[in-house]
Formats: C-alpha cells, structure tokens, sequence
C-alpha cells in the first residue's frame, strides 16, 4: 500500500474504502458462504487501513467512525449463526 502523507491522499484513500465496504456489505447480506475467501474481503484489512488513516487529521475522525462501524456490522454478519 503507498504510505498516505497529506490528509488529501488519507481522504481519497478513505473514499477508495468506503466502496469497497459498500461492495463488502452487498457480499455480507447475500448469505454466501464463500465471500471471506481471500485478503481483501476481510474486514481487518479494510479495519487497519482505516486506522492507518485515521492518523492523518482529526477532520477525517467523522468519515472514520462511519466506516469502522460499518466493518463492525459486516464482521456480525459474517459471524456463524449457531
């Protein structure tokens, strides 16, 4: 990953994410079995480059909540149902 240096690279990094997580909540409600198969559908990946983020500025706090919460959903949905 390119070291992120100014808070507009941190904020189009955020941006990337936040789609990605979209494309991740899709995956998480369709039940598939398979959809944490490799690195980048698990949500620590995405968790830890948006705390490498976060660093940043404190401006970015806002968009960094909102996407650490929505990890924390999809990580519940992924969660075996016992």
């Amino acid at each position: 990953m390119k070291s992120v240096r100014n808070i507009n690279d941190a904020a189009k990094d955020l941006a990337h994410i936040g789609a990605v997580v979209l494309r991740l909540e899709q995956l998480a409600h369709s039940q598939r079995a398979d959809w944490q198969t490799t690195v980048v559908t698990l949500p620590e990946y995405w968790r830890a480059r948006v705390v490498a983020n976060a660093a940043i500025s404190p401006a970015l706090e806002p968009q960094v909540r909102s996407l650490l919460a929505r990890l924390e959903a999809i990580e519940r949905l992924g969660e075996p149902r016992g």
